[in-house]
């Protein structure tokens, strides 16, 4: 079984699924760009996507 998602890291992915960029996450989650690429980076991890361009919108966490 793979490592759940923590709430901030869901929240994350809602905003990447709705087509949001990097810096607009971080504007609305008052979060420095880096911290956002950080989570980014554990969220494909985690859900084991190779690359950031991935249709996130069709996994079930992003709904």
């Amino acid at each position: 079984m793979h490592e759940p998602l923590s709430a901030r890291e869901q929240e994350i992915l809602r905003l990447i699924a709705q087509g949001c960029s990097n810096r607009e996450i971080g504007e609305r989650l008052y979060l420095a760009l880096d911290t956002v690429k950080g989570h980014n980076r554990r969220i494909f991890a985690k859900l084991q996507v190779q690359r950031g361009g991935a249709d996130v919108s069709s996994l079930p966490t992003a709904t």
